[in-house]
């Protein structure tokens, strides 16, 4: 989640935003029921499901965004309801919410960060979107294993997406960090991708100062050096 404390009379600026899959939980609830409610009614087809979907009016609580603006509204909404499993797991809440702000907006910096889920639960609740009763419940257990897929295959589809945008291709520098991890994963573009050198081991102020240069930012009082065998 994005900070917002720059601001000075401590509202977000319109140029920056987060999402936060835990601070959306109210509203994936809301969804959800909302979504239950109507399949417990009767579905003519999925196709009226899906026009019944586009159509709810249910909007995220306070503070439940960084900058909530009828537009970010809008497409948190989209995100949640079009996007395969948004509402039920968290990291492709995070790869699809980077897909479409990528060929949505076109942000200059996409910071994503994927967590750990828990692990599955029986196919025919998620279909359903139900809250299941307290007797049929599965425990809850986190799933790291599973986890560790996603952000390998995730990682991919956002990077497989920026590819394909003119904005994007050639132009995009991308760095996959993990916690606990003490070497940095960076792909450069096709253009300027070249074979050399073991880079020298840097700091995470080097990475910060790396990404200001890419981006032709300037830092004040900056601390870290441009890593030379990224810039090329």
């Amino acid at each position: 989640m994005c900070d917002a404390s720059g601001a000075s009379d401590g509202a977000a600026p319109a140029s920056v935003t987060g999402l936060s899959y835990d601070r959306l939980r109210p509203y994936r609830d809301d969804l959800t029921r909302a979504l239950n409610r109507k399949i417990q009614s009767g579905v003519e087809s999925p196709q009226a499901f899906a026009a019944y979907a586009r159509s709810l009016q249910i909007a995220p609580p306070a503070g439940a965004l960084l900058y909530a603006a009828d537009i970010l509204t809008a497409f948190v909404r989209d995100v949640l309801l079009t996007g395969n499993g948004t509402l039920l797991m968290n990291n492709t809440f995070v790869e699809w919410a980077a897909i479409q702000a990528l060929r949505r907006a076109q942000p200059r910096i996409v910071v994503t960060r994927y967590g750990v889920r828990d692990k599955l639960k029986p196919f025919s609740s998620m279909v359903l979107f139900s809250q299941p009763r307290a007797a049929d419940r599965v425990p809850v257990a986190p799933d790291p294993a599973g986890s560790f897929v996603d952000v390998e295959q995730l990682s991919y589809y956002v990077w497989l997406n920026a590819e394909k945008n003119p904005a994007y291709r050639t132009k995009t520098l991308y760095l996959f960090l993990a916690e606990g991890v003490d070497e940095m994963l960076a792909v450069q573009p096709e253009a300027s991708a070249a074979a050399g050198a073991k880079p020298s081991p840097a700091r995470l102020s080097d990475v910060h100062a790396t990404m200001a240069e890419w981006l032709g930012v300037s830092i004040p009082n900056r601390s870290g050096r441009p890593i030379a065998a990224i810039l090329g």
